[in-house]
């Protein structure tokens, strides 16, 4: 992860440039995939928008944002 002497939250985020410290959902290893705290975001908006993120992969994103309209309208 590039943190000399390891790190108890994760990777350090640079906000002038969130890219580079962003590790993507989908790997290169073909039906691997991450979800979890530091991913895109830190801490528990992180492990919730990663794990969407990583759900988005199996059923689409509109498919699960739909989802979310109908549950959250019942």
């Amino acid at each position: 992860m590039g943190t000399r002497d390891g790190s108890i939250y994760g990777i350090a985020k640079d906000y002038q440039n969130p890219l580079k410290t962003m590790i993507p959902v989908r790997t290169k290893i073909s039906n691997l995939y991450l979800t979890g705290q530091n991913l895109n975001l830190h801490g528990i908006l992180g492990v919730t928008m990663s794990a969407l993120l990583t759900s988005s992969q199996f059923i689409g994103l509109e498919s699960l944002l739909d989802k979310i309209k109908q549950t959250d309208n019942a």
